[in-house]
């Protein structure tokens, strides 16, 4: 009970504001009184959807959204004004308002046409400009608004120190640490200027891996030392900024825990005792996508979601069977 009124609590205050509001409270608990367990459960749910697809794809959504209630929509392919039309038609199915997020790192213009495009973080980065940095915030952050978002899945704040890194490469603000923290935590500042949350990704640092976690379960080889003095930097650098959201990766790091194909996403030394008691972090966390081969190789549909909730996760983000768990 706990879990489902700190996440409906969450939505709440990120629909009117960034601080805790006392109406956002009452109504919290109110709406908790009336929903079902299954409507509960889908206030912890974020799903995937597409601008792109047909009316047989847009009327599926209306069904699933009816049924599940979801508490958030993550966009991708597609054109923004089609992208707004779903919106609006797939609210109106939602008893309580759904959150809207886009995974757009460089800006809409990674998921859809016809939308002004900017450069990778990595170019960004070269400019050693904190002030373009700032503004490159603002825009981004502008772009999300217009088209009725709330939540962008950025910034990438990976340390990306190793050249065959072949999934965070580019996205990332670069190799020095310190850098990082301090171009991501800008960004930050601009992108949530214009009402955007943020969220940084992906803890507690993909930067050093030669696999991608879309295809399996990487590991992170480093030491406990390298750990907390390179990739746990530009995170804390985060929480001080007060950023919305973190969002949790799929790899293996034995420096913290050598329990043995657990992902961080699922392990509760590290979600709830790195990143909440170590490091003070209260905000939103959110898993990586969960039907990725990272999280999917050594569990299975349904014991994936339960374990991640008990391992301090707030949003299950694209659960791979979600009539398995709702």
């Amino acid at each position: 009970m706990r879990k489902f009124r700190f996440t409906l609590l969450i939505f709440l205050f990120s629909i009117f504001s960034f601080g805790q509001n006392a109406n956002a409270d009452r109504w919290a608990d109110s709406l908790l009184r009336t929903m079902t367990q299954k409507e509960k459960i889908g206030q912890l749910i974020m799903i995937a959807v597409y601008s792109n697809q047909d009316d047989k794809y847009a009327a599926s959504l209306d069904d699933t959204i009816s049924d599940y209630q979801p508490g958030a929509i993550v966009f991708f392919q597609g054109s923004p004004q089609k992208q707004v039309r779903l919106m609006n038609r797939w609210q109106q199915k939602a008893k309580i308002p759904m959150l809207v997020a886009m995974d757009a790192e460089w800006g809409p213009a990674m998921r859809l046409d016809s939308v002004m495009s900017f450069p990778r973080l990595m170019a960004l980065a070269a400019t050693n400009d904190t002030t373009l940095i700032y503004r490159y915030g603002q825009a981004v952050g502008r772009q999300c608004k217009r088209l009725g978002l709330q939540i962008n899945f950025a910034p990438v704040v990976d340390v990306n120190n190793n050249p065959l890194n072949p999934v965070i490469n580019y996205r990332s603000f670069g190799e020095n640490q310190h850098k990082v923290a301090l171009f991501a935590s800008v960004f930050c500042r601009g992108m949530q200027s214009q009402g955007v949350m943020a969220v940084a990704k992906h803890f507690p640092g993909h930067g050093n891996t030669s696999q991608d976690s879309h295809k399996t379960l990487p590991e992170v080889g480093d030491n406990i030392d390298v750990i907390d003095s390179v990739h746990l930097v530009p995170f804390a650098a985060m929480i001080d900024a007060n950023i919305w959201g973190i969002m949790v990766a799929h790899v293996f790091v034995p420096a913290l825990d050598t329990t043995s194909n657990i992902p961080t996403t699922l392990n509760p030394n590290i979600v709830n005792g790195l990143l909440r008691q170590e490091m003070g972090y209260n905000g939103v966390v959110i898993t990586d996508a969960l039907g990725m081969q990272g999280v999917l190789k050594n569990s299975k549909p349904g014991q994936i979601e339960v374990k991640a909730l008990l391992a301090g996760n707030d949003v299950l983000l694209m659960p791979e069977k979600i009539i398995m768990i709702a």
